[in-house]
């Protein structure tokens, strides 16, 4: 699957480096990410503060969108054109040692609701639970859906305490330099990824 990254002017070192970063669920610039509705029982909801928090400590994630030529994004998160985007092939991306990080990648579903847990959410069977919570962590408002994203979201590695992915050179297929990227930053994209 090919998607994009836009990345501010520091995008130029994904490619000198070759990695990704992954960041944790309380990163985000949407407070709303990862939030479940809270529910009028008071068990489900240290349940469901104490799943974010586990949520927080072992998971990573990773946003690309499906879009290049998205203005607002180009606004937001290449800070007003002034950095990069950046093409990958992510069935050439290898997550945790052995797993194509396209395998992880899932559509973000756009509503105007959080998901609301039921009452009975501590009484269902654990694959259901999994289920609700699965729904939410590729969830996000109405108001984002200009994102057209893609994440993944993977098994952060405590032993290693990996923040960053590698890339292998040629999951990088393209990249784009923004419409006021200054000359510096420019000067700064490698030529050729090896």
């Amino acid at each position: 699957m090919e998607l994009y990254k836009y990345c501010d002017k520091n995008g130029v070192n994904i490619l000198r480096h070759k990695v990704l970063k992954l960041s944790r669920i309380d990163e985000f610039n949407d407070p709303h990410e990862f939030r479940i509705a809270k529910s009028e029982n008071e068990e489900i909801n240290r349940a469901v503060d104490a799943l974010y928090n586990f949520q927080k400590e072992s998971y990573r994630v990773i946003c690309f969108s499906s879009r290049y030529n998205n203005l607002i994004l180009w606004s937001h998160y290449s800070k007003n054109h002034t950095g990069i985007l950046i093409k990958f092939d992510t069935g050439l991306i290898v997550v945790n040692g052995n797993k194509r990080l396209s395998s992880y990648l899932e559509e973000v579903e756009y509503k105007d609701d959080m998901i609301i847990i039921p009452d009975n959410f501590l009484e269902l069977d654990e694959k259901t639970q999994e289920n609700i919570i699965r729904k939410n962590t590729y969830r996000k408002y109405t108001d984002w859906r200009y994102e057209d994203e893609y994440r993944a979201i993977v098994k952060f590695d405590h032993i290693e305490n990996k923040r960053y992915m590698d890339l292998p050179p040629e999951s990088i297929l393209e990249v784009i330099i923004g419409l006021h990227c200054d000359l510096e930053t420019e000067l700064r994209v490698p030529l050729k990824i090896s």
